[in-house]
Parts: C-alpha cells; structure tokens; sequence
C-alpha cells in the first residue's frame, strides 16, 4: 500500500477556512442568500450553509490531488483529468486563491500543483533511494540464510547422521593461529610453544558420535550439538586419541551429579581435569588418560 502524509491541523487551516462559499453557490445556481434551495429548517443562514458546503469540497479536491500525485511519484503535479470527476473550475480557482494549489503545465498537461508538497511528502528521489536501499539490505540479510542452508545440507550428508554447528565457528575462535615467521627471528621473545595436534575430522565427527549415543541412552533424550558443543569436541581431542576422549565422556557420565546436570561437549572440556585419574567400571573402556599439558599435576584423591 502507498500512503501520502497529510497535516491533521488541515481541516482547520486557516486557508482552508477562507474559502468563499461563491465556489459552490455559482455552479449551483444560486444567486443570492434568497433562493428557496438554501433554506432549511436549521438555524444557520444560507451563507453558512454555502460555506461549509465549500469547504467540503475544497477539502475533498485537494486530498484527491494528493492521493494521485503520490501514487505516480508525480512530486505534486497532478493532471486536471485525474480529478475532473470530483472537482469544477470554481473550487480549483478558489484552492488557488488560498495558495494550497498552483496551476501548471507539466509534458503538456494542464494541471495543479500542491503547494510544499516535498515539505512534508517523498519526492520521486527520496522514493527511489529508499527503495534502493531496502533491497541493498533486504539482499544482504539473505546471503546469511542461504549460505546457513547450504550448510545444513552439507551436515545432512553427514555419515554420523548429527548435525553440528560447529563448522561454522570462525578459524580465529575454534583453531590456534600459526605463529608469525618474525618469532623465530627474534631472540628476544620467547620460543614458539610446540603446536598441538589437531585431531583427524574423523575423530571429531567420531566423538560426537559417541556423545550422543551415550547421552540419548542415559537420558532418553537427544541432545543439541551447537557451535559450542563442536569446539568442546575439538578441545576434548587436543594431543589425544579418540579412544581418550571418549573415555573422558564416559567418566563424565558416570557421575551422577555430572549427569544430572545435563552435561554438554563445551562443559567437558572445560573440567578435562576433573575426570582424568578418575576410575570409570560403566565400561570396557579402561583407556589410560594423560594430561595435554605437561605442566598438569595429577590431585591427590581421598580414600
């Protein structure tokens, strides 16, 4: 829908409450306050009558200007055929005496313009900039959706059947930068920390297997494997086997408290320590678990 602004003060305008009531009396045929078709049984006079009959129309005449010039972005020019069916040359002539509109001749059209229109309303420039620019962002949301589309159908390809957000955390946040070539030529700093092994995509995909396998039969449920979960993953497998850090999940799971608690991948990885050294009898597993930091000391467990 196309709207046009109109002041809410114009039925009250004082140009608009100076139209004459000549306007309407002269192509009514009425020549004087006399005529027996202004009389009624109210009390206003025939002039008052006239009047608001006038003012009615004036009203009515250049709204309907507005209405057209808006809709053809025609910046408040409208043709004397657009409103022919509504309006005659004496209320036209009156609107313009009032200065609300100006006759013009526009491509050869005879017509009207409405006075300050760009004052209050769009121009065709405004329109088209604005339009403009709702593509330009309506365009740039899209790209978004579409490419998050195109990789929810590369995790439906998925040979463990999970669909994982983790993919799409940034190489900045989810993988540790490589160290610059300038750290090696400077002395002063201290040496480039040895880089930790990233785990085969296998693994990963692997472990998150496992993780939802052992959380929908302990739980009864499905868990939800979001960007946070797919880091957890990749932490839980920094300098260790598959077979280690699914040892890890089971021991987290084998904590009641732990399980009750409805741990995710993310939550993991965030206590490793608290579960290596702990025994674990849920399972055959009986994987030996080493820290991935040789600064790590083993807590003492009370008896």
């Amino acid at each position: 829908m196309i709207f046009a602004k109109i002041d809410v003060t114009l039925p009250r305008h004082y140009r608009l409450l100076d139209v004459r009531p000549e306007s309407v009396r002269i192509p009514l045929g009425i020549r004087s306050d006399a005529d027996p078709a202004l009389h009624s049984e109210s009390d206003r006079t025939p002039s008052e009558t006239c009047a608001r009959i006038a003012r009615a129309a004036a009203l009515g005449v250049w709204t309907a200007a507005l209405c057209y010039t808006r809709e053809h972005m025609l910046n408040g020019f409208c043709p004397l055929s657009a409103i022919r069916e509504i309006s005659t040359d004496e209320v036209i002539d009156e609107l313009v005496r009032q200065g609300l509109l100006e006759r013009v001749e526009e491509d050869g059209r005879r017509g009207v313009c409405i006075v300050n229109y760009a004052k209050h309303n769009e121009t065709k420039s405004d329109i088209e900039r604005r339009m403009k620019a709702d593509r330009g962002r309506k365009k740039s949301d899209r790209i978004p959706r579409e490419r998050d589309r195109g990789v929810q159908l590369d995790f439906d390809r998925n040979p463990t059947g999970i669909q994982l957000e983790s993919d799409r955390i940034p190489s900045s946040e989810s993988e540790p930068e490589s160290e610059p070539k300038e750290r090696e030529e400077l002395p002063s700093r201290a040496p480039a920390p040895r880089p930790v092994r990233e785990a085969p995509s296998g693994d990963h995909q692997g472990l998150i297997a496992h993780f939802v396998a052992e959380f929908e039969r302990l739980k009864g449920a499905k868990p939800v494997i979001g960007a946070k979960g797919g880091a957890g993953a990749k932490k839980l497998l920094e300098g260790r086997s598959l077979a280690e850090a699914k040892a890890i999940v089971d021991r987290a799971f084998a904590d009641p408290w732990w399980l009750d608690k409805n741990p995710d991948l993310a939550a993991i990885a965030g206590r490793i320590n608290s579960f290596i050294g702990r025994k674990h009898s849920g399972g055959a597993s009986q994987t030996q678990l080493q820290p991935s930091s040789p600064t790590w000391k083993k807590a003492e467990v009370a008896k």
